[in-house]
């Protein structure tokens, strides 16, 4: 993720783009992971609180469920 930043990727330039965050918090399998792609997505200009029209679940109603407090507090910072 971070090199793909690096190199100039935005929410613009992704298909979907604005659910980024969404997507890293629902499919990721850990919390300490999902915290520094929260972290990096948000801190590059990605919603923190942008959801699918399928899913309206927030990135925070989600990381909540899973008890994650780390990416919960990422997402808090946003």
């Amino acid at each position: 993720m971070a090199t793909a930043l690096a190199h100039g990727v935005t929410p613009e330039a992704c298909p979907n783009g604005e659910t980024a965050v969404w997507e890293a918090v629902q499919h990721g399998t850990s919390d300490a992971e999902a915290a520094e792609i929260v972290g990096l997505l948000t801190g590059a200009g990605w919603s923190a609180t942008a959801a699918p029209t399928y899913d309206p679940r927030t990135p925070a109603e989600i990381a909540a469920a899973k008890q994650w407090p780390r990416t919960s507090a990422a997402l808090a910072g946003r």
